[in-house]
């Protein structure tokens, strides 16, 4: 399996970035620490997950004839 792509590493920056942003915002309600923690770790885990993902693809489409393989990059938000 693959490491991460600079712009994969980019982008869980970004989302480190986010998160001190946020922490440095006054609070405004009890559970928006938390509530913001819970949905950056879900962005996080998406693209911590993409080598595996793609390695699972590989694996799957594997010995498929290419008009069989399915175009990843016009299915990715679909």
């Amino acid at each position: 399996m693959r490491d991460l792509t600079d712009a994969e590493q980019h982008v869980l920056d970004l989302l480190a970035d986010a998160w001190q942003g946020a922490l440095e915002l006054p609070g405004v309600h009890a559970s928006d620490g938390p509530e913001m923690a819970h949905l950056l770790h879900g962005a996080q885990n998406i693209i911590l997950a993409r080598p595996a993902v793609e390695q699972q693809n590989e694996d799957r489409d594997q010995g498929l004839p290419e008009s069989d393989q399915p175009n990843r990059r016009t299915a990715l938000f679909s």
